[in-house]
């Protein structure tokens, strides 16, 4: 009876652990990295890929019952390089984007909120993060992490 109560308890140990590190992992870019380093992420947060093609991928995630936050899915663009120069988070809620934020905030120091708008711009590692509101349903947001240039600022 006590090994099954300890295989419960080391499961569950187990579980927090692989929520712990899911939820460390969310605040990671996926910038300048391949398809096959962005599915890697992808499926250690229990998504997995919808469709690609030659400039860009989609990811599904399971999404819990209706009125929890979560993230439907990401959509990440390659340049000629078939790196990612930009990828899109679609959320339920604004709780996981705001956190993502904040995590990109403590991987990207000099992540710098602009005045009056939801943007926030690291010009040394030239990296634009913004946050959109959906304009038909309102609980859905869009969190765009992408590259830029500073000559251009696109």
């Amino acid at each position: 009876m006590t090994f099954f109560i300890t295989m419960k308890v080391l499961r569950n140990i187990l579980f927090i652990t692989l929520i712990f590190i899911g939820f460390r992992s969310k605040s990671q870019t996926l910038l300048n990295r391949d398809l096959s380093e962005i599915n890697k992420v992808i499926l250690s947060q229990k998504g997995g890929l919808l469709h690609k093609s030659k400039k860009s991928a989609k990811f599904g995630y399971v999404t819990p019952p209706e009125g929890n936050t979560c993230i439907f899915n990401t959509t990440c663009y390659f340049n000629p390089k078939h790196k990612c120069f930009k990828y899109i988070n679609k959320y339920w809620g604004n709780d996981l984007p705001t956190k993502e934020i904040n995590g990109l905030k403590n991987s990207y120091p000099g992540l710098k909120a602009i005045v009056n708008d939801s943007t926030w711009i690291d010009y040394n590692q030239k990296i634009r993060v913004t946050l959109v509101n959906d304009k038909h349903i309102h609980a859905v947001y869009y969190l765009i992490i992408e590259t830029f240039d500073l000559k251009t600022n696109k």
